[in-house]
């Protein structure tokens, strides 16, 4: 093969990857625009969020005048709670979480004091099986949620009874501490779209505040005038609580599901 031959074909070859560059480039900014766009902040507040010199320097790349590097996408999927592998070349969903949950909540004690959320959020929907999750709120502009839900209500076999014991046990836990609690009820539509990482949980509106949880798990108050606030199936799941630890709201920490070194360790941390 002559020189020249040689020297044409790399030059094509460098020309072939240049346009695959720019391409990934536009594709980048096309990806980091969407989630910009469903934002409930302005551009000059995530431009400071994100600590940028200036907000037209983080409008370069905004309009692709600058290039998208490795280093920023992972910065910004850190800071906004994207998914990385979406930003990077489109796999998955934007908001798909990269917090694996347990099949009992109370397991999850290790998962808060790994990544000690400023807020814990409690969200049940409005299906026939009532779904409940529970997200991590890091700041204004990131909340994940985590990956697994669990059945509040009738529709429940011997491991739904268990997950439903092991919820009351881990908001036991989690009351004793200094870290903030929310409660919501949301739509199921909601519910499906955070859950599936298809929508940025940051930017849902999660009002009005609900205390469906607290009014599960404090089996020493009554509920006689509440008929008409919470529905059957909330109900019933409290029953069951109530009748499991034979009303004594102590009784929990005899459950299996209950480690008291664990509990104490994570009371300790998080001490109010």
């Amino acid at each position: 093969m002559q020189l020249k031959e040689i020297y044409e074909g790399a030059s094509s070859l460098f020309k072939l990857l240049d346009l695959v560059s720019k391409f990934k480039g536009s594709e980048h900014s096309k990806r980091l625009n969407k989630v910009l766009n469903e934002s409930v902040f302005s551009i000059p507040q995530i431009a400071e969020y994100l600590q940028f010199s200036s907000c037209k320097e983080f409008e370069k790349l905004i309009k692709a005048e600058s290039d998208i590097t490795f280093d920023f996408i992972n910065f910004f999927s850190e800071k906004f709670g994207v998914n990385k592998n979406w930003f990077l070349d489109g796999r998955d969903t934007p908001y798909k979480s990269y917090l694996l949950g347990s099949l009992f909540a109370s397991d999850m004690l290790d998962l808060i004091l790994e990544y000690s959320p400023k807020e814990i959020l409690f969200v049940r929907d409005d299906s026939i099986n009532h779904r409940g999750m529970i997200l991590f709120k890091f700041s204004d502009f990131k909340t994940i949620y985590i990956d697994q839900y669990w059945h509040i209500s009738s529709q429940v076999g011997d491991t739904g009874m268990k997950q439903l014991r092991s919820l009351y046990i881990l908001y036991r836990i989690l009351e004793k501490t200094s870290i903030q609690l929310s409660e919501y009820k949301i739509n199921q539509l909601t519910f499906d779209q955070i859950y599936t990482g298809e929508i940025n949980s940051s930017n849902v509106e999660f009002g009005p505040y609900s205390f469906w949880l607290q009014d599960l798990c404090f089996l020493e108050k009554s509920l006689m005038n509440y008929s008409k606030v919470h529905d059957e199936e909330l109900f019933w799941a409290r029953n069951y609580l109530k009748n499991y630890y034979s009303g004594n709201i102590l009784s929990y920490k005899n459950d299996d599901l209950y480690s008291q070194d664990i509990a104490e360790k994570f009371i300790h941390q998080f001490s109010k």
